[in-house]
């Protein structure tokens, strides 16, 4: 007859020793090489397994080619939407066979800009709260 105990745990030896060896010093990744949320490592067994279908080719046709993903990160993104407005504006004033269309472009942008501006300080004003 098979042996029944309430207690799950059960050591048949006793602690040896304890080595307190300090505190081991952590590295942070650089903050700059962080991968998105979105594009993350899928597990392999899901890789392995999953099978492509009509959806798989439609986000794969539609997901934007990014040469550096670090863009997506928050701080990074905003100098980029600054220095395509700037180059958006820029480029409005010196062409102006497509002044209009560019002029449109970097006023659309310059609005973006105002309201992520605005998000930030409506979220900074919900977290003092």
């Amino acid at each position: 007859m098979p042996e029944i105990r309430s207690d799950p745990y059960s050591f048949s030896y006793g602690i040896d020793s304890v080595v307190d060896a300090g505190p081991t010093p952590v590295e942070l990744p650089v903050r700059a090489r962080l991968r998105p949320a979105e594009k993350l490592l899928a597990p392999q067994l899901d890789a392995l397994l999953a099978l492509p279908n009509i959806d798989d080719f439609i986000a794969s046709q539609l997901a934007p080619y990014l040469k550096d993903v670090s863009i997506l990160s928050p701080a990074r993104f905003r100098e980029v939407l600054a220095q395509t407005s700037f180059g958006l504006r820029f480029a409005a004033e010196s062409r102006p066979h497509a002044a209009r269309s560019l002029g449109g472009a970097a006023g659309l942008l310059a609005d973006e800009i105002r309201m992520r501006e605005l998000l930030q300080m409506y979220l900074t004003a919900l977290l003092e709260v």
